[in-house]
């Protein structure tokens, strides 16, 4: 006698019942785009904007050794843990462990629900065709395995990809990602336990950030932005254009909006002004025009010192 099939039971990773998430993707925001699809696979229906301004990630700014100018001061992965907190869920974390382990718990967690992996070293995804060099992070919702490959969406731009094992443990790996907290990060089986005042909460947390991040041994937001326009390397001035500077932009426009929904029209319109100017100290890298650069990037220290006295009072 066979029996008929239980509906309650979840569907084998890589057949048909597999469902992924509905893909949503930005680049840039890809830490944010990937909390969005896990949560919209499991229920909830929360904006990449939402994450992205409650990750902290996006507000103030550090200068690491080297010159290296930061425009946030929180790291990714810390950002996916601060939203998911902020936002009222209970989220299982797990990381480190070895490759063939990483991908044997893979195999147990996707029949129940797509999961968030990251960081993942950029470089090594070798469907992105413009990659940068080994290093620099990026996230991804794996949501089947179907034979030696991981089904994915890529916030990048690319829907249900089709990654072979060995690749997707290279780059989950994350050897050269600096900030990483392990290797083979992911986020799964995120659970409501509360329903929070998203801004009260979201104030609170960003004080919690803004004085936790003084304590760096580092300089830090304004700072960070004075000292960083008055040591302009070529790296910098590169890192700058092709990607601190328009990504800020869109981060500052997102956090005006934050602001102005949760009627705190004085914070909106500071950062609408770091907006524009962030916008202004794009073009004139782009242009090669580093005086100019300097002295916007000191303009922004100024709104910097603004709004940070504002979001501490």
């Amino acid at each position: 006698m066979t029996l008929p099939p239980d509906p309650n039971r979840p569907p084998p990773a890589g057949r048909p019942g597999a469902h992924p998430p509905p893909y949503r993707g930005r680049r840039e925001y890809c830490y944010a785009d990937g909390v969005s699809m896990l949560l919209a696979a499991h229920g909830h229906d929360v904006s990449s904007d939402l994450v992205e301004a409650l990750s902290g990630v996006g507000l103030g700014a550090i200068l690491l050794p080297g010159d290296i100018l930061v425009l946030g001061q929180v790291p990714p992965d810390v950002g996916v843990d601060h939203a998911l907190q902020r936002l009222g869920f209970d989220v299982r974390v797990e990381r480190d462990g070895t490759g063939d382990a990483a991908w044997r718990r893979l195999a147990e967690l996707l029949p129940r629900g797509p999961v968030l992996l990251g960081p993942v070293d950029y470089s090594a995804l070798h469907y992105h065709l413009f990659r940068p060099p080994a290093g620099v992070d990026h996230y991804v919702v794996g949501y089947a395995i179907e034979d030696d490959h991981l089904l994915l969406h890529d916030p990048g731009g690319y829907p249900h990809v089709r990654l072979d094992r060995d690749t997707l443990l290279a780059a989950w790996r994350a050897e050269e990602i600096d900030y990483r907290r392990g290797s083979y990060q992911l986020w799964h089986s995120p659970e409501r336990v509360r329903t929070p005042e998203v801004g009260a909460t979201a104030l609170a947390a960003f004080r919690a950030d803004y004085e936790h991040t003084s304590g760096a041994p580092w300089p830090t937001g304004a700072a960070a932005l004075r000292a960083g326009a008055d040591h302009l390397t070529k790296t910098t001035v590169e890192r700058l254009v092709g990607f601190e500077l328009p990504l800020a932009a869109a981060r500052a426009g997102n956090y005006a909006e934050f602001f102005r929904s949760h009627d705190r029209p004085e914070a909106a319109g500071m950062c609408d002004r770091q907006a524009q100017q962030f916008g202004r100290a794009y073009c004139a890298a782009s242009a090669g025009d580093l005086t100019e650069l300097a002295r916007l990037l000191h303009r922004l220290a100024d709104l910097e010192e603004e709004l940070t006295a504002h979001l501490l009072a």
